[in-house]
């Protein structure tokens, strides 16, 4: 969105100090217009008086560009500087050469910054040469491990190194997990954190999402600490949960459909049966869960609990299990993101049932339903169902 007049010209001059003139922004970018790679020409017929008069004088390249004064402090952040001063990328491995000492060095502050954050106690750099040392000596261990690293000598003076797929591909935390790590007291430590961190906009998408699904309704007047605390909760939890299902979906699956069993092995034996074993038993799945048809007493006090861990525990037992609704006759599954709370005195948490059926709506259950219709339906493969009076002895003495 263009900025209006008054408003553009009075940032600019917060940005660019009173006597910066639209000139002096022609002369950062002048040498590129001279030899003919400018992105822009003033002196273009496209461009008008009128169109430079309605933003305070400015023109779309003296915009982006003040626009990029104003904002490069948030994008060239210390950690940023620091993964760029330890890439293992040879374009950038040179411009690292040439512009780590520029404007007095305000690079290897930076840089000295992230290392002396990075190493506040309690620190988990537990390096032997590192503990007990101050934070002195532990920035002079990294700026001649860094020396090393810029000059390629030992224990960087390997060739083949530098000539691997990750370095050539730009995956610089891998490579400092193999080469910097184990070799290095300082250096590796602090690149491999800084050089694995995502710089695109993938994470801030992510955040995003979260803190939507957070400020919603009555809480979208979160103050701004409340919502980043409570998003990196919940961004965290949601990594967590995928990495347990990646996990489960990497694992040997020797029962599943995509299972590399075929008919024979699927019906083989060892001939048990010649020895006494009933082999059907064998063949029948593993019970993974096991349900019991009836409210139980620990349900009956969290039930009345409005409290997230209340949530967590009824939610545990019923989700993902299905029942056939008898008033629409389809069959419904229980939602397993969260419950329902109605207050008053016979009501409290409710499951949320959900239908494949987008003709049917959403609808809240009560457990002492949903229990019965739960029983009364036949689960996937390892969900054993047990009833109160007669199952609930039987597998007590199986246990």
């Amino acid at each position: 969105m263009l900025m209006p007049k008054a408003s553009l010209r009075t940032e600019a001059e917060t940005v660019f100090g009173d006597d910066f003139s639209l000139q002096q922004i022609r002369q950062v970018d002048g040498s590129d217009d001279d030899n003919g790679g400018g992105a822009f020409d003033d002196s273009s017929e496209d461009s008008s008086d009128d169109d430079a008069g309605d933003y305070g004088g400015y023109d779309f390249g003296q915009r982006v560009l003040w626009h990029w004064e104003h904002r490069k402090s948030k994008i060239g952040h210390d950690y940023a500087i620091t993964g760029w001063a330890l890439s293992v990328m040879a374009d950038i491995h040179h411009d690292v050469d040439e512009r780590i000492d520029e404007d007095n060095g305000k690079h290897r502050d930076a840089i000295e910054r992230v290392v002396k954050r990075l190493h506040e106690p309690p620190c988990p750099n537990t390096h032997p040469e590192v503990l007990g040392k101050d934070e002195g000596a532990i920035v002079d261990m990294f700026w001649n491990e860094f020396k090393a690293f810029r000059n390629r000598t030992h224990p960087f003076h390997e060739p083949s190194r530098w000539a691997t797929p990750d370095a050539l591909a730009g995956r610089s935390h891998l490579w400092h997990e193999k080469y910097s790590l184990p070799r290095t007291a300082v250096l590796g430590y602090v690149a491999c954190r800084v050089t694995s961190k995502l710089g695109g906009i993938g994470p801030a998408e992510r955040s995003w999402a979260g803190v939507k699904q957070i400020k919603d309704g009555k809480r979208s007047h979160l103050g701004s600490d409340s919502t980043e605390k409570r998003a990196i909760l919940l961004v965290t939890a949601k990594i967590k949960e995928a990495k347990i299902r990646r996990d489960i979906m990497e694992k040997i699956d020797a029962s599943g459909p995509d299972a590399m069993f075929g008919d024979d092995d699927i019906n083989f034996d060892l001939q048990l049966e010649n020895f006494g074993v009933d082999t059907s038993v064998l063949r029948q799945p593993v019970v993974q869960r096991i349900f019991r048809a009836w409210v139980e007493d620990w349900e009956q006090e969290d039930r009345r609990v409005n409290d997230p861990v209340a949530e967590a525990r009824l939610l545990t037992k019923y989700k993902n299990l299905v029942f056939n609704d008898p008033d629409t006759g389809t069959t419904m599954s229980i939602w397993d993101k969260n419950m329902e709370f109605w207050r008053g005195k016979s009501n409290g948490w409710m499951v949320i049932a959900t239908s494949a059926d987008d003709n049917v709506e959403d609808e809240p259950f009560a457990l002492e339903v949903v229990c019965d219709l739960i029983g009364q339906t036949q689960q996937i493969d390892g969900v054993k169902i047990i009833h109160k009076q007669v199952d609930e002895v039987t597998i007590e003495d199986d246990e």
